[in-house]
């Protein structure tokens, strides 16, 4: 049996880790000892962890920076493929780890595979609901409780209210958008490219959606969000910042509130350059996107609320009441995952280049994840 993972091999230079150089697939030891021994099906690419490569004296995140030469380290889902603790895991078990080395295999210690905080068996679940692994590292998992948790706690909606969701075909931004909709919101959201923008307002949860800044159009991304909600906006679900954010904050009603989830547009060093929205040069949003205009004007003038959060702080108080309300959907209607998609990259060697993809406009739709295994 092989082991290959996908290894930190150097700080990337540009915004993207370049494959086969700062992201590199290497043989690591197969896990050997006592404990339970889990194959990873599949695991989560997010945005976040562009922010841990980098150098060690860069500290603009909260993420501590990853040790050049090891291997990224994510959420995943797998299977039990070995237990020397059947009591605790059985073999066969499909499993939920929170955080384990983007490797095919993984050993886990039989007091880590105990603590259902760390590793949580799902494929009583998996069966019941007839659903893909994959959405327990979507919006069943931790992105949906980020999006859920962040508008309750932080956005406070009202039933008649105007929500922008940015990144809106993400995972959070989806069930972001789910939430509202059900409480009654009037939801837009913004997307990368024409097809996503297309396919959210036909899942029923936007009402509108739109491309921030075409290049291919005369209107700004400002313009755009104005025409989406000509009465303005009471609250901004932001996971993007930069430009789309300036423009929220000037379609604003008096008194609306901003609730910060990630700032994307920043990632790679702590700025995405004044008048990047999110993508690549050459995307939507790129560097032919509108200049960022101010932003504190319009906080004080009109009395903008800016929160932001992390959802490590918040899991305690909405974890319970976030799966409760996604098993309700789930058995109503097939709930969110229905809606939601998954964008599997197949192979470790594809999966720098897709993470990479992340960051460029339209390019993944729904939840990213990587099969280790290309079989």
């Amino acid at each position: 049996m092989s082991n290959p993972a996908l290894v930190f091999s150097s700080v990337p230079s540009g915004r993207f880790p370049q494959p086969g150089k700062d992201l590199v697939v290497k043989e690591l030891p197969l896990p050997d000892g006592e404990g339970v021994l889990v194959r990873i099906q599949l695991a989560s690419l997010d945005p976040f962890l562009r922010s841990q490569l980098r150098e060690p004296s860069s500290a603009w995140t909260y993420q501590p920076a990853l040790p050049v030469g090891e291997p990224l380290c994510t959420s995943a889902v797998g299977t039990v493929v070995r237990s020397d603790a059947a009591h605790v895991l059985p073999l066969g078990e499909t499993v939920w780890l929170a955080r384990v080395p983007l490797a095919r295999y993984v050993l886990l210690e039989v007091s880590v595979a105990a603590n259902r905080r760390l590793v949580v068996p799902i494929g009583r679940f998996v069966k019941a609901y007839s659903l893909d692994a994959g959405h327990w590292l979507g919006v069943l998992g931790v992105p949906g409780l980020t999006g859920f948790a962040g508008l309750y706690e932080c956005g406070r909606p009202k039933a008649g209210e105007t929500i922008f969701v940015s990144s809106a075909a993400g995972t959070v931004g989806l069930t972001v958008a789910y939430f509202s909709k059900r409480d009654g919101l009037r939801v837009v959201g913004s997307a990368g490219s024409t097809d996503k923008a297309d396919w959210l307002r036909r899942t029923g949860l936007f009402d509108d959606a739109f491309v921030f800044g075409r290049q291919d159009s005369h209107e700004t991304g400002e313009a755009s969000l104005r025409r989406a909600a000509p009465e303005g906006l009471d609250l901004h679900f932001a996971s993007v910042g930069g430009a789309q954010l300036c423009a929220a904050a000037a379609c604003m009603k008096v008194h609306g509130r901003i609730v910060v989830c990630d700032a994307i547009d920043e990632y790679g060093g702590g700025g995405g350059g004044s008048n990047n929205t999110g993508g690549a040069d050459d995307e939507p949003g790129g560097a032919a996107a509108p200049e960022v205009r101010w932003l504190w004007q319009p906080v004080v003038y009109k009395r903008l609320t800016i929160s932001g959060f992390l959802v490590t702080d918040l899991a305690g108080k909405y974890m319970a009441s976030f799966q409760q309300q996604m098993h309700e959907g789930i058995e109503r209607d097939g709930g969110l995952p229905r809606i939601a998609p998954l964008h599997v990259a197949h192979g470790l060697d594809k999966a720098a280049e897709a993470f990479g993809d992340l960051f460029r406009c339209g390019k993944v739709m729904g939840k990213l994840l990587v099969q280790p295994s290309d079989s």
